[in-house]
């Protein structure tokens, strides 16, 4: 093993001397002149068979040492940050090195910036979540979506207004700091107001109008995370009101469950509420998790270092790369992007904003670690290694020189102790089960019967056609899954 010291030079900084052994040392450049013989070829001698005096002379002795000096310090500075118990950051700043003489130990100096140990304003974390399995309320607002679907576009009374949970056919132009963009002109749009389709500012400045008139908005676009191109700009809408519409909802009885292709409303509530649990029963614990963390993330004091961000970004990167190619049908992200009809730059940013939120959670609980005395220790590290050992059937005492020898000590010490932070988050938190969905329901106004239920007969009113697909450049989202982050950046 090698040794090392270690100097603190500032904040989160230092420098990491390591000095190798001479055998070692000696059998790197032996390594180097038996890889370099195997891949050059020199004529008059089969691939790997060249003496070391001829493979010197064909490349130089200079390029051989300063090939195995790369093998020396990518093989030993791993191991001596590790010995140090250094979270490094990033790349380490390697100084010109001195030449390797055989013989000789050799001793290097370098640079590194370390994580930061940031702090929380307190370790008390309250969070809601909605009751593990699914409510009748919840099951009544899949009821309500699916009836959507089946709902008929009437023509309203002449004097009818647009209304919150209303339906009206709409028209209108945009702009972004006073220029227009894709997708900012767009005509009849059948707008259910309340349903997201458009931002709150533009449905409440249509709230009250009858068919035939204007209505404008303006306001500034928020940063949702995704949409760094429009964030911070104003974007201004003049729309006017074609038709206030009446949505016709069918009855909820048994023909509608019919048409939904069940025997009866029981059996389609059943079905959905089946549905619904199955789906929470897999993420319920990840949803409980993800809550936690962003709570105990709000706590959190302290500058997160940009390269700690980046470093994470690749690893995702490469990781969907890696997944995208482990398809039974390959594919390259272009691809990928193309086939999903996603927005490259809102899927960078999108992914950019997953690695922020996993470095900011992991230190958030290395800090509630720290604050609460749950940093694992080398005992627990060995009891780890031990399992791991016996799931592979190997000896303990194997596998951890293993993790030794290839530096990775340190960053199972923080997975533990992370580890050990979330577990005491999870016990420790207070946690308000509230149904979001009964609250909905309470607070929603009663549905008034449909005014042109007597003219059933009649056509429905066209829906929307656009001149171009507009989307809310506000709400702009892609669709990429979340990749796991569980390695140390």
């Amino acid at each position: 093993m090698v040794k090392s010291s270690f100097t603190t030079t500032g904040d989160n900084a230092g420098d990491l001397t390591v000095t190798v052994p001479a055998e070692q040392v000696d059998a790197t450049i032996a390594s180097a002149f038996k890889g370099l013989a195997s891949r050059v070829r020199i004529p008059g001698f089969r691939p790997g068979h060249a003496p070391r005096q001829v493979l010197e002379q064909q490349l130089g002795r200079d390029y051989i040492l300063t090939t195995a000096l790369e093998d020396l310090i990518n093989y030993t500075y791993p191991q001596a940050a590790d010995q140090e118990r250094l979270r490094t950051v990033g790349q380490a700043d390697f100084p010109d090195p001195e030449q390797l003489e055989e013989g000789k130990n050799y001793t290097y100096t370098v640079t590194v910036a370390l994580r930061p140990e940031l702090t929380l304003t307190d370790t008390k974390v309250s969070i809601t979540m909605p009751p593990r399995e699914a409510t009748d309320a919840e099951v009544d607002q899949q009821v309500e979506v699916s009836r959507q679907r089946f709902g008929q576009i009437l023509p309203a009374p002449k004097d009818a207004v647009v209304t919150e949970g209303g339906v009206a056919i709409v028209s209108f132009t945009s702009t972004i700091d006073g220029e227009p963009f894709e997708g900012s002109e767009v005509d009849d749009l059948e707008l259910h107001l309340g349903q997201g389709m458009m931002p709150p500012q533009f449905e409440e400045a249509l709230i009250g109008k009858t068919a035939g008139e204007t209505a404008t908005a303006e306001f500034v676009i928020e940063d949702t995370g995704v949409n760094s191109d429009f964030a911070g700009k104003t974007i201004h809408f003049d729309a006017e009101v074609k038709v206030v519409a009446d949505f016709q909802l069918p009855d909820l009885d048994d023909e509608f469950a019919k048409q939904m292709g069940f025997d009866s409303l029981e059996a389609l509530r059943d079905s959905l509420r089946t549905y619904l649990n199955n789906q929470r029963a897999t993420s319920y614990e990840r949803m409980q998790d993800d809550a936690l963390l962003a709570a105990l993330v709000e706590k959190m004091e302290g500058e997160v270092p940009e390269q700690m961000i980046e470093s994470r970004l690749q690893r995702l990167s490469e990781q969907f790369g890696d997944m995208l190619q482990g398809q039974k049908e390959k594919m390259t992200l272009d691809e990928y992007l193309q086939m999903t009809g996603q927005d490259p730059q809102a899927f960078a940013n999108e992914m950019r904003q997953q690695a922020e939120i996993g470095v900011r959670q992991d230190l958030a609980l290395e800090a509630l670690a720290r604050a609460e005395k749950l940093v694992a220790d080398e005992e627990e590290a060995d009891e780890e290694l031990a399992k791991v050992a016996e799931a592979n059937k190997m000896e303990a005492d194997a596998i951890k020189e293993r993790w030794l020898e290839n530096g990775l000590m340190t960053n199972l010490l923080d997975d533990l102790t992370r580890r050990n932070a979330l577990e005491w988050l999870r016990s420790s938190a207070e946690i308000e089960i509230v149904d979001e969905a009964e609250q909905a329901a309470a607070k929603k106004p009663a549905v008034k019967k449909s005014a042109a239920k007597a003219a059933a007969k009649k056509p429905a009113a066209k829906t929307a056609n656009k001149k171009s697909a507009a989307k809310k450049p506000a709400a702009e989202k892609p669709a990429a899954k979340k990749p796991a982050t569980k390695k140390e950046d």
